[in-house]
């Protein structure tokens, strides 16, 4: 990048400010005030979990998924990942709580400049593309604005910082196309034929030092989070839109309240960058458990500049990298971080979280919901510190004989997603989406169609797509595992096992069951 001499001093004046106010840059699900102007760096979800698809039960699956509640008919431009912005899925595979494994995501966009001839001049055309687009990667003459990406693997295992440039296996070039977003089905050729262009943006690649090839994919995919988001922030006000028009309330307790609510995020797509690796090259040989998180940066300094003939890039960058975005384990920065904290999360580092223990140890969230629903006999639980909450969110989480989260080298105070590799993973029809939270009995016990086991592979260890986070944090956070013997004593939590919901219900069954997971965005031309 080059700078003219004006602009490297007012990059260096830039550069200086912002060592002071990097912690106002922010994002997680849009709950952290820095979030605003970075939308195209905002970490949504992260998952991490053993590959369900057959054949695939020995790799592990990770998902970070960035800019929110996009709209389908997101037109002119829609969604493109920012060209200055770094995006990390980092590992944690020795339990030191630092990163030993990143697979580093940059991006490149190119305006082709298609032309029309309109009178005889051939003038730029203003729209996102100018014909049929797919079903391959290289059937892209009608996209104007095309994405490319590159991928950096830095492994720090052997303490070397080692940095190779991924590679496309069949073709061995560097860098890899990024789906155009589903514009609409005309765009590409009919209903039904975006997934088949998607898929074939599916890329293997070869992982140095492992005999097993992995696999890659960026794209748009239907947002796979499911919340009750309006009703549950609007404090907990839930109710239910009848066929006549009535509307009903709710309490968010028991499995019939389970699909009540509407879930706000099901027509908004969202973009994933998604890895598929080898366990046995990911995982140290003395420890099954990993950890994971997903980070998004931006050069220190930004400059606008006025656009010339010759200049049509409206800003300038440099510096060194700042994180803005983090997200490992979910709801933890909506739930649990302090809002003058939310910011100072994200620009942090797991092994600096010792800094933000005592949200965790005396949570604010259980005390409010049972200021919302005390007449129904809701009671936080009076444990404190809340070594239950501190096992799931900080050090990892130990259920005899089912799972166990927590790394061999120790117990350091840390936020990750963590997974016991160890565990197989479950497949579909019998996916649990509460995994071993589900207590509450089924009408008719194991005869009940719906009746599915406790299941050991699911959030939170690791987490999957179909994994109902919400409903699970809930109860959680009022106790469950207390009330189930692991932690504290009879008594400590009255309300744990009150089966909470938000009242949105989805389960594995809606996804994909083959690598990416996610199923197919809803195009911008919908008619509902």
């Amino acid at each position: 990048m080059k700078f003219t001499a004006l602009q490297k001093k007012l990059v260096c004046g830039l550069m200086a400010s912002s060592m002071l106010g990097a912690s106002a840059f922010a994002s997680s699900h849009n709950e952290a005030p820095g979030v605003a102007n970075l939308r195209m760096l905002d970490g949504t979800d992260f998952y991490m979990f053993r590959s369900y698809e057959e054949g695939r039960e020995n790799y592990l699956t990770a998902i970070a998924n960035y800019i929110p509640l996009q709209q389908p008919y997101g037109a002119v431009v829609f969604f493109p990942m920012d060209e200055d912005g770094v995006y990390d899925i980092n590992f944690d595979t020795d339990g030191d709580n630092v990163q030993d494994l990143t697979f580093r995501f940059n991006f490149d966009l190119e305006i082709q400049g298609i032309t029309v001839n309109a009178g005889g001049v051939d003038n730029e055309v203003a729209l996102y593309s100018a014909g049929v687009i797919g079903p391959n990667p290289s059937d892209n003459a009608a996209q104007n604005n095309q994405e490319t990406y590159r991928v950096t693997m830095i492994d720090r295992r052997d303490g070397s910082n080692r940095r190779t440039q991924i590679r496309d296996r069949d073709t061995g070039a560097r860098n890899f196309i990024k789906p155009a977003d589903y514009v609409g089905t005309a765009t590409f050729g009919g209903p039904g034929n975006y997934e088949t262009y998607a898929a074939n943006h599916i890329y293997d690649f070869d992982m140095p030092g492992c005999s097993e090839p992995g696999r890659i994919f960026v794209g748009q995919r239907k947002e796979p989070f499911y919340v009750n988001l309006g009703q549950a922030f609007d404090l907990g006000s839930f109710k239910e839109l009848n066929d006549d028009g009535t509307v009903e309330e709710f309490l968010p307790l028991g499995r019939d309240n389970r699909d009540r609510g509407p879930d706000i995020t099901d027509d908004d797509n969202v973009t994933s960058i998604a890895v598929e690796l080898p366990i046995s090259c990911v995982v140290s040989e003395d420890d099954p458990v990993v950890g994971g998180w997903t980070t998004s940066s931006l050069p220190q300094a930004r400059l606008l500049q006025n656009l010339s003939e010759d200049i049509k890039d409206p800003d300038v960058e440099g510096g060194r990298l700042i994180q803005v975005s983090r997200l490992g384990a979910p709801l933890v920065n909506e739930l649990v971080i302090g809002m003058s904290d939310k910011d100072r999360f994200n620009n942090s580092q797991p092994r600096d979280d010792g800094q933000f223990a005592s949200y965790v140890t005396n949570p604010t969230f259980p005390e409010i919901l049972e200021s919302l629903f005390s007449a129904a006999g809701v009671q936080a639980p009076n444990l404190f510190p809340r070594e239950d909450l501190i096992a799931t969110f900080l050090t990892g989480l130990n259920v005899p004989n089912t799972f166990n989260t927590v790394p061999a080298s120790g117990t350091a105070l840390s936020e990750m997603l963590r997974l016991d590799t160890s565990v197989a993973p479950t497949a579909v029809p019998l996916q649990n989406n509460l995994g071993v939270l589900d207590f509450e009995p089924y009408e008719g016990g194991e005869s009940n169609p719906d009746f599915r086991p406790a299941d050991a592979a699911g959030y939170p260890n690791g987490r999957r797509p179909g994994d109902d986070v919400i409903d699970i944090t809930l109860r959680a956070a009022m106790g469950s595992l207390i009330s189930v013997g692991f932690f504290g004593e009879e008594g400590d939590a009255p309300s744990g096992l009150i089966p909470f919901v938000d009242g949105v219900h989805r389960d594995a069954s809606e996804y994909f069951d083959r690598f990416p997971y996610f199923t197919t965005p809803i195009p911008g031309d919908r008619d509902d």
